[in-house]
């Protein structure tokens, strides 16, 4: 089967257009992916028992060391009005 010159560029405009697609649908699905990926990570972590009681108490020392509220805060994912209550 022969193409014609003019077959030939519609055929180029359809991979060309297909290969548009098909980046676009990778990039909205790497997109949520990380938006996923990020909602885990900020997802809540309750602790209970003797990892509680730890916790708190390495919150204690950490506060008593000198080492600011809102870096604790961020780095363990509680608010700082949590750390300033114990």
């Amino acid at each position: 089967m022969s193409f014609t010159t003019r077959e030939l560029k519609q055929l180029q405009n359809i991979v060309e257009i297909a290969s548009a697609l098909m980046a676009k649908a990778q990039e909205h699905v790497d997109a949520k992916a990380a938006e996923k990926a990020e909602r885990q990570a900020n997802k809540r972590v309750r602790r209970s028992g003797k990892e509680l009681v730890k916790f708190r108490r390495d919150l204690k020392k950490m506060r008593n060391d000198g080492v600011p509220v809102a870096e604790l805060s961020e780095t363990y994912g509680v608010s700082a009005s949590y750390i300033y209550q114990l």
